[in-house]
């Protein structure tokens, strides 16, 4: 027998027996027959899907003039009255003038202040001060990372005025007298050459500024939306064209209180009582908002109802938005996540079968929460009652299960 012939009857041989060694397995652990899935603790939350109008008591301030606004105050800043709000300038470069004029008076502000009040032995420790500078940087990356550029003023004169001190601190003889010669210099020299007028506009009422308005400011009020039939706000929300921001004028909105209004059916409405506590979720905004739900009305004509939140929470997304959707959060529930496929009942109880070592045994659930593809159970650790435990490989498919069945 030569070698070719050797080598093709060991090869037959070996697969033969490498087959009947995955049959063995297979049939050792169940074989195909079963769907095996092991079971973990899961929060799964239980929420609305709703789409409503936002109401504030809000103020329009027209802005006036003919050309480019630039505002003093970033969206959701808190403002006085009778403060000014911005100015209208004839072009760009006024406004590129006006700027570079604000950082000049700014630095010269800071390192006046440091000169006058340079003492090293009042100034606070070198790390401290490094700190602070490491801070103002993660700021920064995180402006830049938001795109969010109303604080770069802030954070500028912060950085100066820190990295002045820690150069006093380190060198007694540091003296910004030159310096702030030299700034005085360029601040007159930009005052003088300032190109063009402006005309400024201030707030008419104390609140929270916003750069637009969106036209709706007159007519969903507050006392509009009492009015308002569950009918009716589904009607504006479906024939609602989108958000269109006016920059011709500005608002301030007067309170910090803010509504939301929706509908929702009779099964949704089971879930939410006036006076309770409920959670928001915008889709385009990572963090949750609490809210209570101040009303819930019955619409005879549409059978929906109508439900009204109250807010409190201040931010540049919710001062820009009129119509938008969101989840309302009913409910989390912590358990055991166990599909629907798996359950299976034993003398009238709920359950499923798990697989531990070769037997087959039924473990109960204790459900708390239960959705048409799944059922979240109470989570059991070591218990001796036969309910369903953390880790547990449940058998999600298969036939002819009962309770210690060989496997």
């Amino acid at each position: 027998m030569n070698s070719d012939k050797v080598i093709k009857i060991s090869t037959a041989v070996l697969s033969t027996f490498v087959i009947i060694y995955v049959i063995c397995q297979m049939f050792r652990f169940g074989g195909s027959d079963y769907t095996i899935q092991t079971v973990y603790e899961q929060t799964v939350n239980e929420t609305i899907p709703v789409e409503g109008i936002i109401f504030r008591e809000e103020e329009v301030i027209p802005v006036g003039g003919n050309g480019i606004i630039s505002c003093d105050y970033a969206v959701g800043e808190k403002v006085s009255t009778n403060v000014q709000l911005g100015s209208v300038y004839q072009n760009q470069a006024a406004i590129d003038e006006q700027r570079q004029l604000q950082n000049v008076e700014q630095t010269l502000e800071t390192l006046q202040k440091i000169q006058q009040n340079g003492d090293a032995s009042e100034i606070i420790k070198p790390e401290v001060l490094n700190n602070s500078i490491s801070e103002y940087g993660e700021r920064l990356i995180s402006l830049r990372d938001t795109e969010t550029l109303t604080k770069l003023s802030d954070i500028r004169t912060g950085l100066t005025e820190t990295y002045a001190k820690r150069d006093l601190l380190m060198d007694s003889d540091v003296d910004y007298t030159e310096t702030i010669q030299n700034l005085t210099n360029q601040r007159d020299s930009l005052k003088a050459g300032l190109g063009g007028a402006s005309q400024a506009f201030y707030s008419t009422a104390a609140g929270y500024f916003v750069d637009h308005v969106d036209g709706q400011e007159q007519s969903l009020t507050e006392d509009y939306m009492q009015s308002m039939t569950a009918k009716q706000i589904s009607d504006f929300v479906q024939s609602y064209e989108g958000y269109q921001a006016d920059s011709t004028s500005v608002k301030i909105v007067k309170d910090h209180n803010w509504y939301y209004a929706v509908t929702v059916s009779e099964d949704q409405v089971k879930s939410l009582k006036a006076g309770n506590k409920a959670t928001l979720q915008f889709p385009s905004q990572n963090e949750s908002i609490s809210v209570a739900v101040q009303s819930v009305d019955f619409d005879e004509t549409s059978g929906l109802y109508k439900v009204v939140f109250l807010g409190d929470t201040i931010n540049d997304f919710l001062l820009s938005t009129r119509v938008l959707s969101a989840e309302v959060l009913v409910n989390s529930y912590k358990g055991l996540k166990v599909p629907k496929e798996a359950i299976r009942f034993q003398d009238d109880e709920m359950g499923v079968y798990i697989q531990t070592m070769n037997k087959v045994y039924f473990r109960k659930l204790d459900v708390l929460y239960e959705t048409d593809d799944f059922v979240v159970s109470k989570t059991y650790y070591g218990n001796t009652d036969g309910y369903l435990e953390l880790y547990d490989d449940i058998i999600v498919r298969g036939k002819g299960l009962y309770d210690q069945k060989p496997v």
